[in-house]
Order: structure tokens, then sequence, then C-alpha cells
């Protein structure tokens, strides 16, 4: 082969004019099939034609097309276009042309022998005529013949998919010939071959492995600085790792990928040549390992820490004093946790700055997710305790850090490099740190000794190290203040709902509030009064100078600090903030002198020009009592302030509504001001104030009628570009504001405020005024503003405009508006009805959060919404029904029915349905509504919420003693329990059975009673769960075996049950930030520990971890399920009888020596559920 490969090379040097034939204008050289004739009589002429010798070459070409359009047709069976030739007879015919001077000629031919094969019985005789060979040689020749080695390829993948096992190797190793050379030469058909090797991994494993393959696409990944081509070759290798009878062959070797970070000579391919040749080493080099670490067989393969790892090696390669390595590291770190990569600085609160949850985000601006984006991201989710694959793999993920020693790595990078370095090592520390902490149980997380290594340094004068405890010291003060809304639109919305109210967010209100209550005391006497007013000038001057910037409360509404002197932004900080700046009223204007004075220094009634005008005092005015005594009639100094402020946002002077607006950046201080004087004007019973407002709303309407009549909106004041870049966007604020009271309702009323909103939602092209209309409005009491909503989740023009709609849905819900469950619950059914899938399928996610509360979810059961018709995704979210007993006792509910379908199939479409969903989250090929993976792809990786474990009907109908009932009596778990003993998997359908089992049974043992019936039955279920998960040479089983641990370890009973196995639980859920981690054995003796929880769920309850373990029933994961394969239920009670009388509890379990290295990870928090540690631990 090699000596072929040389003589075709060397035919490059021969005259390139003679491979291209030239057009011939000779009218016999044309030939068209005769349509008098059948298709056997034009084959025949074709074949008599293509035998002759003298046939001209344009002609022979001609032929060729005709007759590939002959073999096309007939492979369609049709008995008109039978050919009557058999497949040897075509190919005796077509091999002549396959050595032909012309590369057209020789292209067509590969053509049509490609409409030829269509069975097994084709490739073998086209095996038998020895055509493989002159196929390679139009691979292999280069001489500019790109079309036949095109047309090469395609058959090669037309054979691979009839019949890949009689693929004659000769062909794999000109492939993997070309993959080899491909990059120094520049062959364009290189990215093709790489494709038809990967599908050859898949379909004929053997045969890539025995032609060299493995090592081919090895090198090429190390080479590929293309994301997706990196994704793809990865994915091959870790298919190859996935079966145990084709990894002891295969030699695949994934830590040879981090070469390039241990070896610092190491050099590769076209990066010889290339100046950059170090950064492209390190891109290849982080793009393959990103693939491999998102995998759970990569992970296990890479990072074991029972062995010689990758992982340790590149942990290793940290405590060398080489800077370009160490920053690609840290570069890998960061992207693989999802953590924001700070500027290149040596300012730590620039770096924080990056990190810090409160910032703004680029997908909450208007132009892209706005507030919807916003509130899912901020507000937390009613879907907290459900468990989430990727949350399980990250926790995995994190325990092998901490058993490599990467945070001490990193502790030595962080002292001993340069500041640069240093900041961004200790940037994740912190980041490292805070998810080990809500990740991995208290037993595993807390054997760290980075942070003492950290603070030793510290003490001993290392003045990087005293930078980065200080730094953390300010990263943990950041993180406990969860991250506020950014836009007044989201916190309008909060603070009309019932979340505000939940201890989450009460936290650091409590106390800003007493502090303003003791201050806000009346005093008397007007030297009181002019000592508060005092006070308070010199509190406005010391936030405008900034000085007061770390007294500041948050915006009440979403802050969460438990700390009584919660630490906010510094001043710098601050500036990229969009926060509400409250002013508190720190005094009490009941002196008149007092008040003219602040009224005298807004400058307000002493200058037109707002920008010399002092908004904060403005505010202050707007918010104190005594303005809502005094008189507002016409010539009156009050009258004359409020006008002026008025003639400032009205729209028509063109003062507020052009204001630029800076994204990213704090609002002005006349924004809140706005708020305040519609407050103010409202609250009045002056037919002056009346008037001002009513004169103000309806020269807004005037502009909403523009934008809907004119036949540019662009030309309008509120164009769809003011509407991003200017203040005009706040008008829509101000417009919610005035839903708050009945006065605001009548005032928009009369001024058809609410028609002109209907009227631009239903007929606007710009998806801009619905995301303003929709986030600004005021939901919670009136019915107006919930009618512009229905109209913008049905009526809309465009599908982004209504997609938004439904996905803001989600932040009401969340907020927990007044009775949602009757206006909104209906809304979001309504939606699962639109015409448009995308549209569909995000109503669907929030009904599934949704369900997430009982609440709520008793009223979507009241009201059965038929959802079957949306497919999987809506039968998956009628399980849910069947977990209350409202929904098992409905008329509309078919137990049985359901209980049987699941059991004759669809448990097993629920496997590919969980790991399609964990697919699609980690790779970065985008997935459409339909399922289907498109062709256009992105080199980044969407930001996406990795989705829950989706709910299966085991694990609802477990919730009630009558569904409990109803699963032993038709679920026929005891089947199921056999195929997990068996643990067959030998192949794909023994796979994918036994997967179905282990989802199955660990659903059906999310509550207690299906716990109570395993443990009575002697099944052993979760001893060779913990077996399975540790020592099966399935990977993929491995990975089934974990989530389903997960879900067990998300009840009490569960978390208590498999504690008493030595696999360890995290006991919070998502929501809890900062949990008190507490050991499990010092939970074993005490009652009634003290734990942060959400406030409207209870505490777990660990008085049953107290309970001694039966010795008789808990005697090692792995006899157990030896015995389970071998003995019946009269055995097993003998050898437990017999075990009794000499183990203890300590002796009984499972021991280092039994567990694999999966059994020393903990898994993710409560709902994410959690693994073993060793004994040692």
């Amino acid at each position: 082969m090699a000596s072929l490969h040389s003589s075709w090379r060397f035919g490059k040097k021969r005259s390139k004019l003679q491979l291209r034939i030239k057009v011939s204008q000779d009218p016999e050289d044309f030939y068209r099939l005769d349509p008098k004739k059948s298709a056997a009589e034009n084959a025949y002429d074709i074949y008599a034609m293509l035998c002759l010798e003298e046939t001209r070459d344009t002609k022979r070409l001609f032929l060729l097309n005709a007759l590939a359009s002959l073999c096309l047709a007939a492979s369609s069976g049709s008995p008109n276009n039978n050919l009557r030739f058999s497949t040897e007879e075509l190919l005796y015919c077509l091999s002549a042309s396959l050595v032909h001077t012309f590369t057209q000629v020789r292209a067509a031919a590969l053509r049509t022998i490609r409409y030829t094969l269509n069975s097994q019985k084709d490739i073998k005789t086209f095996n038998s005529l020895q055509l493989q060979h002159l196929l390679c040689r139009s691979i292999d020749l280069m001489l500019k013949n790109d079309d036949e080695r095109v047309q090469a390829l395609k058959l090669v993948r037309k054979m691979l998919a009839i019949a890949p096992e009689d693929i004659s190797p000769v062909v794999v190793r000109c492939l993997v010939s070309l993959a080899d050379s491909g990059i120094e030469e520049s062959d364009n058909l290189l990215r093709a071959c790489l494709a038809t090797l990967a599908e050859f991994a898949v379909l004929n494993p053997a045969l890539l492995i025995v032609c060299g393959g493995v090592t081919s696409i090895t090198r090429n990944v190390l080479e590929c600085h293309n994301p997706r081509i990196a994704e793809s070759l990865c994915g091959v290798l870790l298919y190859l790792l996935e079966w145990p009878q084709i990894r002891k062959i295969c030699g695949v070797r994934l830590d040879c990928l981090a070469a390039p970070y241990c070896d610092f000579t190491y050099r590769l391919g076209i990066m010889d040549k290339n100046k950059d040749a170090r950064e492209l080493r390190y891109t290849s080099c982080r793009l393959a390992l990103l693939s491999v670490l998102r995998s759970w067989t990569g992970t296990l393969e890479f990072c074991d820490p029972s062995k010689s790892s990758g992982l340790k090696a590149i942990v290793d390669a940290l405590y060398l004093n080489q800077i370009e390595v160490r920053k690609a590291i840290l570069d890998l770190l960061y992207e693989l946790l999802a953590v924001p990569q700070p500027s290149w600085t040596d300012d730590y609160t620039i770096a924080l700055q990056t990190v810090d949850p409160s910032d703004f985000q680029d997908t909450w601006l208007l132009s892209n997710g706005f507030v919807s984006a916003e509130g899912r991201s901020i507000l937390p989710s009613l879907a907290a305790r459900a468990p989430n694959v990727v949350e399980q793999h990250l926790a995995l993920l994190l325990y092998c850090f901490l058993e490599t020693g990467l945070l001490n790595a990193l502790v030595e990078v962080t002292v001993s490099s340069d500041q640069f370095v240093s900041v961004r090592s200790t940037i994740l520390i912190g980041k490292i740190v805070q998810l080990m902490h809500t990740h991995l149980p208290a037993d595993i997380c807390s054997t760290s000794p980075a942070l003492p290594t950290l603070v030793g340094h510290a003490t001993q004068g290392n003045q990087q190290a005293n930078a980065a405890v200080a730094a953390l010291q300010n990263y943990q003060k950041m993180l406990r203040q969860r991250p506020a809304s950014c836009s007044l639109f989201l916190d309008g919305i909060i603070q009309g709902g019932a979340l505000i109210q939940t201890r989450l967010f009460r936290r650091n209100i409590n106390v800003q509030d007493q502090t303003a209550a003791l201050q806000m005391q009346d005093t008397t006497g007007a030297a009181a009064a002019a000592a508060n007013v005092a006070s308070s000038s010199s509190l406005i001057q010391s936030y405008r100078a900034g000085t007061a910037t770390l007294d500041r409360p948050r915006l009440d509404s979403v802050s969460s600090s438990d700390e009584s002197n919660s630490q906010a932004s510094s001043s710098l900080r601050s500036s990229f903030r969009l926060k509400r700046k409250f002013l508190p009223q720190v005094f009490n204007l009941d002196s008149f002198r007092a008040f003219n004075r602040l009224l005298a220094s807004s400058h307000v009634l002493a200058s037109s020009d707002a920008n010399a005008w002092d908004w904060l005092v403005v505010s202050t005015i707007l918010r104190s009592n005594l303005i809502r005594k005094l008189d507002f009639s016409p010539g009156k100094f009050l009258n004359k302030f409020l006008k002026r402020l008025v003639d400032f946002f009205k729209p028509s002077n063109n003062r507020f509504s052009h204001q630029d607006l800076v994204p990213g950046q704090a609002l002005p201080a006349y924004v809140n001001a706005g708020l305040d004087l519609i407050d103010v004007l409202l609250n009045s019973s002056e037919l002056e104030c009346m008037r001002y407002i009513t004169d103000y709303f309806s020269d807004i309407g005037q502009h909403l009628l523009v934008v809907t009549t004119s036949s540019r909106a662009h030309d309008c004041l509120f164009s769809p570009q003011h509407m991003n870049n200017t203040m005009c966007q706040q008008y829509f604020l101000y417009i919610g504001r005035m839903c708050h009271s009945n006065k605001g309702i009548e005032v928009l009323k009369n001024t058809t405020v609410f028609e002109y909103l209907i009227t631009l939602v239903r007929h606007t092209d710009h998806v801009c005024y619905v995301k303003l209309i929709v986030s600004g409005l005021n939901y919670s009491y009136e019915k107006l503003p919930r009618q512009v909503l229905e109209k913008a989740l049905t009526l809309a023009k465009t599908r982004s405009g209504r997609l938004y709609a439904t996905q803001f849905l989600t932040v009401l819900l969340r907020a927990r508006l007044p009775n949602f469950e009757v206006w909104g619950l209906p809304l979001i059914i309504q939606q699962t009805k639109d015409t448009d899938r995308s549209v569909v399928l995000a109503a669907m996610d929030v009904l599934e959060e949704a369900c997430h509360d009982k609440y709520y979810l008793e009223e979507i059961v009241s009201l059965w919404p038929n959802l079957r018709q949306l497919g999987d995704v809506g039968r998956l979210l009628m399980s849910r029904f069947y977990s209350l007993s409202r929904g098992l006792n409905s008329s509309k509910a078919h137990i049985e029915d359901e209980i049987k379908y699941w059991r004759n199939g669809y448990n097993k479409r629920y496997v590919l349905l969980v790991e399609a969903d964990t697919h699609s989250s980690l790779t970065l090929h985008v997935r459409n509504e339909d399922g289907y993976y498109s062709r256009r792809n992105c080199n980044q990786r969407m930001l996406l919420v990795p989705p829950n474990i989706a709910p299966h009907l085991y694990g609802q109908m477990v919730q009630t003693t009558q569904g409990m009932t109803a699963l032993r009596k038709h679920a026929d778990l005891t089947h199921l329990l056999e195929i997990l003993s068996r643990g067959k998997c030998n192949d794909d359908a023994e796979c994918l059975e036994l997967k179905a089992s282990i989802w199955a049974l660990c659903h059906a043992s999310t509550h207690s009673n299906g716990i109570e019936y395993f443990v009575e039955l002697g099944a052993r279920l979760y001893e060779k769960l913990i077996l399975l998960v540790t020592n099966c040479e399935v990977y993929s089983v491995r990975a089934t075996c974990f989530s389903g641990l997960g879900l067990i370890a998300g009840t009490q009973a569960g978390a208590n049950l498999l504690f008493k196995l030595n696999w360890l639980s995290v006991r919070h859920d998502r929501n809890t930030m900062w949990p008190v981690h507490q050991p499990e054995d010092w939970i074993s003796t005490q009652y009634t520990p003290v734990r942060h929880h959400y406030e409207d769920m209870p505490p777990y309850n660990y008085t049953g971890i107290d309970d001694q373990i039966d010795g008789s029933y808990y005697t090692g994961s792995y006899w157990n399920l030896l015995l389970g394969g071998s003995c019946n239920n009269q055995q097993l009670h003998d050898v437990n009888t017999t075990t009794t009388t000499t183990t203890t509890t300590d002796s009984v379990r499972t021991t280092v020596e039994e567990t694999s290295f999966l059994g020393t990870v903990a898994s993710p928090v409560a709902y994410t559920k959690c693994p073993q540690v060793p004994a040692s631990k």
C-alpha cells in the first residue's frame, strides 16, 4: 500500500492539462435517454456504447450520467425501471471508466456505481471484482480532481450505510493515510475523511482499530482548533471506551490529550510552521478536554484519582513556574465550570466585577431576553428540589478536583505567580470552594486544606497571599447578597408578588426598615426638624460624593443577606450597576422652613435646566409626608414645582425622552423621581394634580397611537431605536406604575392608553414593543393589564412576541403574583395550543415548573388539560397529575392503562428521552424544536439551562398510598428487580432494558412508600445500585445508576438509607446558597439540627439516622449482589441470619476495596443526590 501510495503521488509531476475534458461542440457527443424506449432498452444501448473503445470521452461522460439516472430510478423497485442487468455486469462495464484519463469520467463512473449498489450482496460483488483498489486510487490522487474524490468518498459512505462489516480494510487504510497527512498537505477532503472515519468507529469499530484509525483520530484531535470537529472526534474516542470488549482492544489513551500542558517541548503537525504555535496547541487541547470532561466516560477515564490520570498530570503542571501553561490551564477550568473569565488585570476589584452575580448581563438587554431572561436568572426556581443530571456531573468533577489536589495547586499559583495570574487563580479558588460548598456533602468538601494553606502563606508575609485572602473575603460577602434586579421592570414585578414576603428576601430588608423607622420617629419643634434636615442634607452629599456607598441598601425586593450590616459594592463597582437607589427618608419634615430649604436646594424653581436640578433632593421631597399636606393651588410654589417636573417628563417636550440610556450603567436619579412623581399625583385629591397626570398620560398615549398609525415606526419618537437607546422605554414602566392603584387605572382608561397598548401588541412587527408592554404592566390586582397580556400571548403578530410573552409567565410564576393560579395557569395552558412549536415548548417549560408547587399542581389537575397530543413532553408532564389523590380519583385518569403503557415500552422510551436532553444541554450542536440536530451549528455553546430529570409515572404514583397500591398491582416491579439483579448489558438492547429498570425502580424509591416496599421485599435494591455504579463495565449504566441514586437521596428516607450504605448526600435544595454543613455522624446524634432551608419547605428530619443499622440486611453491596444473582430468598434469609451474629454496624459498611473510583464520589445537592465516600473519611 505504501508503494502504491508513492506511485500515485509521483503522478503529480505530470501535465495537468490532460486531466480535464474540453467541452466538445459536436452534436454526436451529446446523449439523451430515448423516452420512447423502456429503461432496459436504454440501459442496453448505454451498455453497448460504453463497451466500445472508440466512444469519445465527452460522449462517455454523457452516457455515464444517463446510466446513473437509470440506476437511481431502478433503486425504487418499480418493475418498469428494471434494467435487466445484474450488479456484476454493470460493475464490469463501469470498471473500465475508473481508470480513464479524465477526472470527470472517473467521477461519473463512481457516481453511477454508488447508485448501483443497494444491498449487502452488491457490496460483496464490488469487493470480489477488486474495485476497492481503484476506489482508493481516486481518493488518494490529488490532481485537481476534487469532484472525483468527493464522489469516491460518497461511495464509501454508501457502502458503509449498507454493509459496514463487508467493507475492505484497504478503504479504511486509505482514509487513515489521508487523515494522517491531510493537515500538512492542506487537503480539502480532510474534514470529510474524518467524518467518515467517525462513522466507521460507530458502525464497524473493530475494522477501524485494526487499520490504525484510533491513532489517526487522536492526532487530529490534538491538531484541531474547531470546537465542533473537536467535539465530534472526542465523541468517537469516548464511544470506543464505552463498551468493555472494544475498550480492551482500541488502545484509546485520553491522558495524551493533556500533552500540550505537560510536555513543554510538544510539537505536532501544522503547529511547527505557525508563529502562534503555542496558542494553537493550547486551544486544541482545551477544546478536546472540554468535550472529554463534559462526558461521563471521559471523566471516568481522565480523572480517576486512584491512578495516574490526565487530570493529575494537569494539576501537577500547575506547580511548575510556567506562566503560559498556568494561564492555559486556568482558561480550561474557567470554561469547564462556566465561570466568566475576568479581564487580564492585576486589580482584584475589576476581576470581582466579572463574577459578581449582580452585575448587568448582555442577555438582559431589550434586544435579547430583557426582563424574562433577568427574572429567570435571579428569581428562585420552583423546581429547586428537582434533580439535574448536569449538576450531578459537576459534583463528580468537583470531587475529582478535590481528590487530585487542584485547590492546593491553585494556591501555589496564587502565591508564586505574577499578579495577573494570581488574580485569576484567586477568583477560581473562590468559585470552586463555593461550588463545593453547595454541591458536595460536608464530610467530603470539609477535608481540603487549601484555604488554611493560603492563610499560612499570608501569615508568613506573602503579599500576594494577603491580597488573595482579602479578595476571597470580599467575594464571599458579595455572594451573600443574592443577585439584585438590575431593572426597575423586574423590581416592580417582585414587589407585587408574594415572593418578597419570604425570609429569603426579608433578611436585609428588616434591618434597613428598622433603622429607617428609628430615624423617622416624630420629633417636635423646629430645632429637631432643622437638625433632621441638616443630617439629611449631609447624607445626600455623601451619596453624591460616593462616601456612603457601603451603607446604601440594595434593592429591597431582592436583597437576601442575613448580615445586619451587609456590605454592598464599592463606588467603582456600583457605577456598573443598574440598581434602584432608594434614598431612605431619615427625617420628618414638620417644619415649613426646613421644607423650603430643601425645595430651594433642589434648584427646580430657580432654573429651568433639568441638568442643574438635584434629583436626589427632588426624590426626598416627593417621598416626604409634608408634601401631601401642602397647598397645590395654582400660583403656589409647590404647584410650580410639580408643573416643572411634569413638563420635564412629558415626551412631547423632548427632555426626558431624549436622555440617553446606557446599558450596564446606573440609572439616573430622575428615573426614580419619575416614579415618585406619579405616586404624589395619584395620592393627591387636588384637581390640579389630576389635570397634570391626565395631561401627562394623554401625551404618552398620543405617541403610542402614532407608532401604530405611522407608515414607518422608525420616524416616531417612540421608535424601536429610541426604545433601545433612550429613556423612552421608561414610559412603559410609568404606565405600569399607574396600574398600582384604581385611580391610575381610571386615568389610563380615560386616556385610552390600554386600547393603544392592545393595538400595538396585535399589529406591530417590532418585538421590542411587546417586551416593554408585557414587562412594564402590573398584574397584581386589575383585570385590564391581564387582558393586555392575554392579547400579547395569543394575538401578537410575530412569533418572537408570543414567545417572549410566554417565557415572561415564568417570571410572574416565580414572583408568586396574587391569584396567579386563577388567571395565570389558564393562560399557560392556552399557550400549549399555539401554532408555533417553540411557543408550545416554552409554555410546557412554564407548566412543568408550576407542577413543582403543590398548590399550583392542584389547580392544573382540576383543569386536566389534554397534553398527550404534544408528544413525549406532554405525556411526561401529565404523569405529574398522578402524584395527587385528586388526580388519581379524577374521572379522566386511566391508572391501569397508563401503567401498562409505561410497562410495555415507554419505560425504555423514557431512557432515550432523558439521555437526549442531557446530550443537547452539553453539545455545541443545536437541537431544534422537533428534536433533530440541524446542520447549522455554532462554535460556542448556547446558554442553555440544564434540564431537570424528567418526571416518571412510577415516581409520581408512589407519592400516595393509593398510587403505590396501583403500582404494586400493575407495574410488575418484581420483574424490574429481576432485570436489575441479572445486570446483563452485553449489547444495546440489554443496556436499554437495564437502564429502564434502573430509572423505574429509582423513581419508585423517591418516597418512603416505595422504599419501605423494597426493603420489606428483601430485594437489596440499593446495594445492587451501588455495586453497579462502582463496578459495571458499561460506563453509561454507571451514569444511570449515579443519577438514580441522586433521585433516591432527594428524600429523607432515601438519604438516611444510603447513608447506612456509606453513600453520603447533600441535605439542601438548589435555592439554599449558604447551607450549614454538619457531618452526617454528628447529625445522627442530634434530633433537632438548625439548618437553613427555604421558608415554604419544611426542614429535613434526621432522627431516622439514629436508628441502629440492621446487620442482617446491610451486609455489603458486593456480597449481596452475588447472592441476589445465585440464591433464592430463603437462602438469602439464611445467610443474613448467619451474618447477624458476627457482624457489627461498622464492619458491614462498604469498604474501600469493595468500591472503585466512583464509590468515592459525592454527588450534588439533595436535588441531585449523593454517592459514597471511603470509610476512612
